[in-house]
């Protein structure tokens, strides 16, 4: 079996092209994502200019000949071979059993753009890991859509704000921006960095880099914050003492800085910290710690009357009544696991969850390389698949494309034959 750190995910075959080509295709899928931050959201009810510029480009960007050759060709890492079984899954049963069930049309299609989002990896990774200067604008481009996101946002907030942030009223936030998982993405991974050159030393150069990445990851942060998201507020925190621990156990002398900065951020920001701590227990005391439990268990009610349904599902565009929303009937839950039981059994659910433990595993390594950047992505990654309803959106597949391509070595991957 190959390595799942193995670039090359295809088997050989003739390249086509050149390397003009290929950057046009890289900047059509970094156009795609800065105008999805700038106009769209994680799942849009409507269907407006943003959302079919980013498809289009997403589509141009991945190839309709080149994504035909990645669904039949045998892919040699084992990520992409789950993902690919995963796909032909996914395109098959549960959309036969969702037609035949006579579940609405565009709910089916909805679900169908969701999965393949979750497969962006499968389709994108060829371009992406093709040239490790690539690496960077990828994961700048998906920090910007995080800040883009918070700051929608904040902009109702620091329009209308007559004194300090965080005694104002909580924004709106309609479609749900805060939940992405690119805006905890961006707050680990800024957050992570200005913890990472204090940690290098204490330059002039170190300097500027610190003050430049505390004040950006403070936009993630105090939109999750003023949205009051529990378990992405308890994930930063998770994440900065795992960072402390592994600093501490590196280079105990150089954590002196860190953990200082850590403290006085702490005093000088004690009202706001102290806010959020009250508005995270007075939500737990209005709705609870979760309802993902009652909720799993709705859906576990929705299945067992036919063994059927509990091994294939009830197909793409299943809906629920849902504890978790006040038993609202709803076309997802607030947890992968048991959305995928629902739509796909435990069929799908199996393969979906074979794929995610093959990009978990990657991550494990990626922690011992870059430890910022595997727990600024292991965030969102388990909220998404444990908690919150983003792995929906393209946010969640572009989390797994960045753990999918920092492990490799930039090689040429196969090609067809043909550029589109």
């Amino acid at each position: 079996m190959a390595d799942d750190n193995v670039e090359t995910i295809m088997q050989p075959a003739r390249p086509f092209t050149g390397p003009d080509f290929i950057d046009v295709r890289f900047m059509l899928f970094i156009a795609a994502l800065i105008a999805y931050g700038i106009g769209s959201s994680p799942t849009p009810d409507v269907i407006g200019g943003a959302e079919i510029f980013t498809g289009l480009a997403l589509i141009l960007a991945a190839g309709v000949w080149r994504s035909a050759h990645v669904i039949v060709s045998i892919p040699r890492a084992g990520w992409a071979r789950a993902a690919q079984i995963l796909l032909f899954y996914g395109l098959s049963v549960p959309v036969l059993i969702g037609v035949v069930a006579g579940n609405a049309s565009g709910t089916i299609v909805r679900d169908m753009i969701a999965f393949m989002f979750l497969l962006l990896p499968l389709f994108m990774h060829d371009l992406c890991a093709r040239k490790a200067h690539y690496r960077r604008p990828l994961t700048v481009a998906v920090v910007i859509v995080g800040l883009l996101f918070s700051l929608r946002v904040l902009a109702p907030v620091f329009a209308h704000a007559t004194g300090p942030v965080w005694y104002i009223q909580p924004p709106a936030d309609p479609f749900y921006l805060a939940n992405a998982p690119t805006v905890l993405f961006a707050a680990l991974f800024l957050g992570g960095l200005a913890g990472k050159e204090l940690y290098s030393g204490n330059n002039a150069r170190n300097g500027v880099r610190i003050v430049v990445f505390s004040v950006l990851a403070f936009l993630p942060l105090a939109a999750m914050a003023l949205i009051t998201q529990r378990a992405s507020i308890g994930i930063v925190v998770l994440s900065a003492c795992l960072l402390c621990a592994i600093g501490f156990w590196r280079r105990p002398h150089r954590m002196v800085m860190p953990v200082l900065a850590l403290l006085l951020v702490v005093w000088v920001g004690w009202d706001i910290v102290h806010f959020i701590g009250q508005e995270a227990a007075r939500k737990t005391a209005i709705v609870g710690l979760n309802m993902r439990w009652a909720e799993a268990m709705a859906v576990a009610h929705e299945l067992v009357a036919s063994p059927l349904t509990v091994i294939f599902g009830k197909g793409w565009g299943a809906t629920i009544a849902s504890p978790a929303v006040g038993g609202v009937t709803v076309n997802f839950t607030h947890s992968l696991i048991t959305t995928y039981w629902l739509k796909t059994g435990m069929v799908g659910l199996f393969l979906a969850l074979v794929y995610l433990f093959h990009i978990a595993n990657i991550l494990l390594r990626l922690l011992f390389a870059r430890p910022v950047l595997a727990l600024a992505l292991a965030g969102p990654l388990a909220i998404d698949v444990l908690l919150y309803a983003s792995f929906k959106s393209l946010d969640f597949g572009l989390i797994l494309l960045l753990v999918t391509i920092y492990l490799s070595r930039p090689v040429l991957v196969a090609s067809p034959t043909r550029p589109m």
